[in-house]
């Protein structure tokens, strides 16, 4: 469904016609009222629809689930990050003459930094001591992920549930849109009412809600097993 198609909807809903919504400034308050629902419904939920590849150049250094992830190695179009599934270092391919990448070699990712104490193997007796070597992982530490030894910047493929952009009027296409257009339309005209008059304003059920909001979980939750793979 189109942007166009679904406000049409949400105002037909609502007993207007779309052109009597007004906008605040540039600002298109249906569009916006849409957008606060998709935030809101990612802020606490996260979609396995929205799940890609991304890749992140890693060090001892921050790199910012913000700024960091690209949707390709080198890139410039970002790719903001919701959670962060798994790293692995990655090798290119040409198919048909377009590039592809492919996971080669899985990188942990661990809750803090952590020393692995390796005890060399030699045939009995054999002399030494346990050695002290720093593994090679990754840890987040609030909305960032590090790498527990590099110090050249290394990047690697990142499996992430993106947090999905604000769409624009021009919107043709989103998971949303396409797949929960039911339980968006009345969060949309929820958000609305901030714009009304207490006698103007939509009053949906909760009930009504929050068995929409069950059906889009439980859809999404449903595509976790289709068509995965465990790499390890």
């Amino acid at each position: 469904m189109t942007y166009a198609n679904f406000k049409d909807l949400v105002c037909s809903y609502d007993n207007r016609l779309a052109a009597l919504y007004a906008s605040v400034g540039a600002q298109d308050v249906v569009l916006a009222a849409m957008n606060d629902a998709r935030r809101q419904a990612q802020r606490k939920y996260k979609f396995n629809l929205a799940k890609r590849v991304a890749f992140v150049p890693l060090s001892i250094l921050a790199s910012p689930f913000l700024t960091s992830f690209k949707s390709t190695p080198g890139g410039a179009t970002t790719v903001v990050v919701n959670r962060l599934d798994e790293l692995w270092e990655y090798s290119t391919a040409t198919v048909a003459g377009s590039t592809g990448y492919y996971p080669t070699n899985k990188l942990d990712i661990r809750r803090r930094v952590e020393l692995e104490y390796a005890v060399p193997q030699r045939p009995w007796p054999w002399q030494g001591s346990a050695v002290a070597t720093q593994a090679s992982f990754a840890y987040c530490v609030g909305p960032n992920v590090y790498h527990s030894n590099l110090t050249t910047q290394t990047t690697f493929m990142a499996y992430v549930v993106e947090f999905l952009p604000d769409l624009d009027a021009s919107a043709t296409s989103d998971i949303f849109l396409d797949y929960f257009t039911d339980w968006l339309k009345f969060a949309t005209l929820m958000n609305l009412n901030i714009w009304k008059k207490d006698s103007e304003r939509f009053n949906i059920d909760s009930t009504v809600m929050q068995t929409l909001w069950d059906s889009v979980t439980q859809y999404d939750s449903n595509q976790e097993s289709i068509g995965e793979i465990n790499l390890d």
